[in-house]
């Protein structure tokens, strides 16, 4: 058995043997699948050995001098949280492999975090031939993280530009719609145009986040497609709706059973290159995720991808809606360095064909800014979800699920940051929306109430 099958507590003793001499130098490698088993394997060892000297350090916040003056003047315990960044700096790893004898002289155990995934073993072994070659343990930790676990909520919403980008306008727009939807019924006029029209209005109230007027509106919809004895074409775009829907309002399942219905006609019909087909892959892989069905969602918004590069090329805003869309689920399965090249991507192509404060490109903020936690780089994260904040307020109001989304995720960043009071204020905010847009039964809410009771752990006011 190799030590990746092994569990976690069996991990946990071999680099308890490993680090038991405080006199022996020590070079541990640990990749994890969850950033909160950093601060679980710290906690570990510092109840383990309580008058060992310990010392944190991040690389995104030293240079060179700095962390080689602390290597060196240190014995005891050295937790490096981000080593994988120092793999990625060239002046970084070619000086510290540089100083591989002077540092192994020393009584210190270096305990290195790394990411999940082979790409940071090999630059380990390519990048650090001699620290590689003097490696005491390599372990590989895991942790199940649930969807209705994770305390970062996924803003998955692409907004059209259909009616507007301000809720009034949209708002202006969709009675409209309904108005003229409702003229059309009334004199049993052209079928082609009123489901144009329902298309539309359904588009509208998601921009919105008004998902369970979206729901009954989408199955008035099915209902009358099925009185005029629709294709099975014209059948599929209204399960693909109610499927969405559905994923809104949390209940998976259904959602998953109306995008499998839709996909199996798109796929018969246009085959598995056509947008239409590609759209129902990233809805089904939508749903698979929210069910912890991860590598299932990862195989089918692979495809997604591949179609939109082909249909539409590296930097059109359908292949950025992909990219990040894929990065979420390779966030789930821990392949944080796979999650940010493709939201780095998304970004680029936001800010390029909308600017800053544009909802496609704040939803890639806050999805960027959701591996940069995991990562531990809290700055960061904390920037990019201001700057999705601001656009969001902006263009939806503060009471919209995507903007209460931002809400709980600044607040779960500033919380790992011990910024309680701010985080607080944002939790509250966030709970109002959820509860009355989504009620009280929905996963988000849960997460929000799991947030706040968190914080009062936090505080210290658990149970009080």
């Amino acid at each position: 058995m190799s030590v990746a099958e092994l569990t976690y507590d069996a991990q946990l003793k071999l680099l308890f043997r490993a680090t038991v001499n405080p006199d022996e130098f020590r070079f541990i490698l640990i990749q994890y699948n969850h950033y909160s088993l950093v601060e679980e394997v710290f906690q570990a060892l510092k109840a383990k050995y309580p008058d060992r000297a310990m010392l944190r350090l991040k690389i995104g916040e030293e240079n060179y001098d700095s962390l080689i003056q602390k290597l060196t003047t240190h014995q005891g315990l050295v937790f490096i949280e981000d080593f994988n960044r120092l793999l990625d700096d060239p002046d970084l790893y070619v000086g510290f492999n540089q100083r591989r004898d002077r540092i192994s002289r020393l009584p210190v155990q270096l305990v290195c975090f790394l990411p999940e995934g082979p790409r940071y073993i090999r630059d380990c072994m390519e990048k650090l031939r001699d620290w590689w070659s003097i490696r005491n343990l390599v372990l590989h930790l895991r942790t199940e993280v649930s969807s209705e676990e994770k305390h970062t909520l996924e803003a998955r919403q692409e907004v059209s530009s259909l009616g507007g980008y301000t809720a009034n306008e949209k708002k202006e727009e969709l009675q409209r719609l309904l108005s003229r939807i409702s003229e059309l019924q009334s004199t049993g006029e052209a079928s082609e145009l009123l489901d144009n029209l329902y298309s539309q209005a359904l588009q509208i109230l998601k921009d919105l986040g008004w998902y369970r007027q979206g729901l009954e509106l989408a199955e008035k919809w099915l209902s009358k497609a099925r009185q005029g004895r629709k294709s099975e074409v014209e059948l599929a775009k209204v399960y693909s709706w109610l499927g969405i829907f559905f994923q809104y309002l949390g209940h998976y399942q259904r959602a998953k059973e109306f995008q499998k219905k839709a996909l199996e006609i798109f796929e018969k019909n246009f085959g598995p290159d056509h947008p239409n087909t590609a759209v129902t892959y990233s809805n089904l892989a939508l749903g698979l995720q929210d069910l912890a069905e991860y590598q299932r969602a990862k195989g089918l918004l692979e495809k997604a991808m591949a179609s939109a590069e082909k249909n539409f090329g590296p930097d059109h805003p359908t292949t950025a809606v992909s990219y990040n869309n894929l990065a979420a689920v390779l966030q789930d399965l821990g392949d944080y360095q796979g999650a940010k090249v493709l939201l780095e991507k998304a970004i680029k192509s936001a800010e390029k064909n909308f600017g800053p404060d544009h909802p496609t490109t704040a939803r890639s903020y806050s999805s960027l800014a959701s591996v940069l936690q995991a990562l531990g780089d809290y700055e960061r994260a904390k920037v990019l979800l201001e700057k999705a904040l601001e656009s969001n307020e902006k263009n939806f109001g503060p009471e919209h699920p995507n903007t209460a989304w931002t809400y709980n995720n600044l607040a779960g960043v500033l919380m790992d940051m011990k910024e309680y009071g701010e985080a607080r204020r944002l939790l509250e905010k966030a709970k109002t929306v959820f509860l009355s847009k989504l009620g009280a039964e929905h996963p988000d809410s849960k997460n929000v109430l799991r947030g706040l009771a968190r914080l009062d752990e936090l505080e210290g006011k658990g149970g009080k």
